[in-house]
């Protein structure tokens, strides 16, 4: 049990994997002539990123301690590191989902996977012993909140959220 939680945790879930996704998606979005929309994701990503890592600096809480640990991890626990990322990733790449109309069928298949990612992405941490559950609370929280501000953000900005580069599509503005 212990094998599969790292595998899911180091690899379908790691922090890095989320990041590949997003940058997939960017890739993506300046293919479509959507450059500046990609470059947003892209800073909401490191804004997660930098987000975190400056938080479990000034709180400076430590990781739980096992008389057999199952599992190690360095630096500071609070957020989850991995529960964050999973969040914010997966709200971005359900917003960039979203704004391509798909299917309800990939629409309802895309939440479920994005929901029981960060599920996963939690119990995992907790299960291998590297997180307390107030840790992985506290980063998909965290992650779902960047996120969702950076989407509310984009939004007003663009007024429409078309993220399109070419101006002249919608004359008055």
């Amino acid at each position: 049990m212990a094998h599969a939680n790292r595998i899911l945790t180091d690899w379908f879930w790691d922090p890095w994997t989320m990041r590949g996704l997003l940058l997939v998606a960017v890739v993506l979005l300046c293919a479509r002539g959507q450059k500046l929309l990609g470059l947003w994701v892209a800073g909401t990503s490191a804004v997660e990123w930098g987000g975190r890592t400056a938080l479990r600096s000034a709180l400076g809480r430590e990781r739980p301690v096992w008389e057999h640990p199952v599992d190690s991890a360095s630096l500071h626990a609070l957020p989850s590191g991995h529960a964050m990322t999973a969040a914010a990733s997966g709200v971005l790449l359900l917003w960039l989902a979203r704004r391509t109309q798909l299917a309800r069928a990939w629409w309802v298949f895309a939440v479920v996977v994005t929901a029981v990612s960060v599920a996963g992405v939690c119990f995992t941490r907790m299960f291998l012993g590297v997180h307390w559950p107030t840790d992985t609370l506290a980063g998909a929280l965290l992650g779902t909140g960047v996120a969702c501000a950076s989407i509310a953000t984009w939004t007003l900005v663009t007024r429409d959220g078309s993220g399109r580069t070419d101006r002249t599509a919608t004359p008055g503005r």
